[in-house]
């Protein structure tokens, strides 16, 4: 949920959870290389954080943040890699139309 903070998701869902978990992968859990930001709410209990971490581990490596830097890790990690693959498609390319196989 870009752009909604852990309070107002809290608002918005059910209250018999144990805590609320926000996480950020990125394209590259495909290839198990993610980098994933994850932001728990206070009300998360270690242990409940600790099995969410050890879910998103399985695609690449996982940060617990504070939910205050959630906004900026969103839009470095959460985007950077698909702008970096488009900047490197782009560089091919122009490559290729220049003559070089």
């Amino acid at each position: 949920a870009a752009g909604r903070s852990l309070a107002t998701l809290q608002e918005d869902l059910p209250t018999d959870a144990d805590g609320l978990v926000r996480v950020m992968p990125n394209v590259n859990a495909s290839l198990g290389r993610s980098m994933s930001g994850l932001a728990a709410s206070e009300d998360t209990s270690p242990e409940a954080l600790e099995k969410v971490v050890q879910v998103f581990d399985c695609c690449g490596n996982t940060e617990v943040i504070s939910e205050d830097l959630f906004p900026a890790f969103a839009a470095i990690a959460g985007c950077l890699p698909g702008w970096i693959f488009q900047l490197i498609d782009s560089f091919a390319r122009a490559g290729l139309a220049h003559g070089i196989p």
